[in-house]
Formats: structure tokens, sequence, C-alpha cells
């Protein structure tokens, strides 16, 4: 009798919540890990690579990636369409609210035939080597079409305007972590005076020229990184339990592929990384950037 009301009242809750405490700290281990390995397949995918180019290709210029990013907009904003040249930096924007217009009326088709116009023009002007159409709802897919037109009509009726080796492509991307960008402090210093649009496109378009140093961009003092939804379960793991992952994800990336010390000096985005060589850290990364960028003198 004494024996089984001490089996039961003391040493089987005991084991249970023991096996509670095991199972909680194996979950919240592996949970810890998919949030790691979902982060490390965002920032270890390669930069795009246009169609054409070798890995081994060794001509610089051939190498250079002009994207054009697209978001979607509903009017106001309208559709907007940014051109940033190979090192990300924003070359021109152009805002056609009219282009995927489905109205029947005269001065509705007259304003979608001056954006098409306007567009052609846009990409003639810049020939972009990949367009990337930031995938936010249903009607990206009439507007993904609608440049699909454009395309063909450029490469029709204005042959001689653009290079013999203009082969377009155009591809989804993601607006999860743009829209962060476009809310985060960090976006207003790089991009002054923009809209929300404008910054959420140069985050798609960036994205796609060198994943690491845009993830790396959300990781300073605000740590908006810590917003991105990277798996469905995140939500129980805390902030510095989250940030610690993305700490050791980022060092192991950034320090197997290196930073261009030269390019970042003139590009402030391409900086990010730095924090995240071994041996530097937050603040000998604020200095090592303001010295490599000429602010300190000796």
């Amino acid at each position: 009798m004494i024996l089984e009301e001490s089996f039961h009242n003391f040493i089987l809750p005991s084991m249970e919540k023991e096996a509670r405490s095991i199972l909680a700290a194996r979950a919240k281990n592996w949970l810890l890990m998919e949030y790691g390995k979902q982060l490390w397949n965002k920032v270890s995918v390669a930069p795009y690579l246009r169609k054409g180019n070798s890995v081994d290709n060794e001509n610089e210029e051939e190498a250079e990636l002009r994207v054009m990013a697209c978001c979607w907009g509903p009017g106001k904003p309208a559709n907007t369409f940014v051109m940033l040249d190979s090192s990300g930096e924003v070359v021109d924007i152009l805002y056609a609210g009219s282009i995927s217009s489905k109205s029947q009326g005269v001065a509705e088709q007259q304003r979608k035939r001056n954006d098409q116009d306007r567009l052609l023009k846009f990409m003639t002007d810049h020939q972009p080597h990949v367009v990337c159409l930031g995938a936010a709802n249903l009607s990206c897919r009439q507007l993904k079409d609608d440049i699909y037109e454009i395309i063909f009509k450029i490469v029709e009726d204005h042959p001689r305007d653009v290079s013999q080796d203009m082969n377009i492509n155009i591809i989804w991307g993601d607006e999860a972590f743009p829209r962060l960008y476009e809310n985060a402090r960090i976006s207003t210093d790089q991009l002054p005076a923009q809209p929300g649009i404008v910054k959420r496109a140069v985050a798609l378009g960036r994205y796609l020229q060198n994943p690491l140093a845009m993830v790396a961009t959300l990781c300073g003092p605000g740590k908006e990184i810590l917003s991105w939804k990277l798996c469905p379960l995140d939500d129980f793991l805390s902030p510095d339990e989250k940030y610690e992952m993305v700490e050791q994800i980022m060092v192991d990336a950034t320090n197997q592929v290196g930073l261009d010390i030269n390019l970042a000096s003139t590009h402030e985005w391409l900086f990010a990384p730095l924090q995240f060589i071994a041996g530097l850290g937050p603040k000998s990364f604020c200095f090592t950037e303001s010295f490599c960028k000429g602010w300190i003198y000796f």
C-alpha cells in the first residue's frame, strides 16, 4: 500500500515531468536545427547566373547581371519596375499602373498602350538580363504575361535596338523578405526618399544578385531578420535562440564565400556580411566599414 502510494504520488509524476522535459528539449533542438537549415538554404544559394554564362566564365563584363525587379501595385502605388545595375544600385524607376488593365474603355485602353510603350522603351534602353517579378497575388500572373508580350515585341519589332544575345527570362521572387526590408530602418538609410514599393523591388532584385549580402542587411541592431518566417513553428523559439542560430549560419556562410572589400567600399549594401567575418563582430565591423569608405583618416 505504501509502495503503491509512493509510486503513484511521487515516482510516476517525477518520471512524467522528466519525460516531458526531455521531449520538450529534443523538440526545441529539432526546431532550432530546422530553423537554421531553412536559413542556410536561403543564404547559401548562389547569385543568379544568367543564361549562356558558365560558372567558370572569366569575362567579367559578361558575368555582370542587370536585373529589372517588378512589384505589382493596386493602383496607388502603381505597378513598379526598378532597374538595377550589376552592383545592385538603382539606375531607373518606372511606374505603370495601367499595363495590366482589363477595362475596355477607350481612355483606359489608351493608357494601357502608353504604359506598354513606356515599358518597351525602358527595357530597350536598359536591356536587363533577367526580370524578377514579386509573387504577391494572382494578378501577378497577368503582369507576367504582359511583360512577356513586351519582350516578344522587342525581339520582333526592335531587333536592332538590343544585343544579339538578348535572352530575358522572367522568374518569380518571394516578397516575404523584401517586405521586411521595405519596413526596416536600414532601407530608409540606404534608399532615402524612395517609396515603400521601390524599396521592396530593390530588395527583390538585390536578393537575386547577392542573397547573402541582402540577408545580412537585416542582421543589424534592429534584428529585423527575426521577423522572417522561415518555418511554421519558429514562434516557439525565443528571439535570443533564433538570433544565436542566425549568427552561426551567417558566420559559416560568410566565411565560406568571403567579401569583396573593393566592391563593398563603393556599394554600402554589400558591406553587411562584414560583421560575420571571423574575428570582427559588430563593433569592429563598424570601424572597418568606416575605414574602408575613407571616413577615418590618420
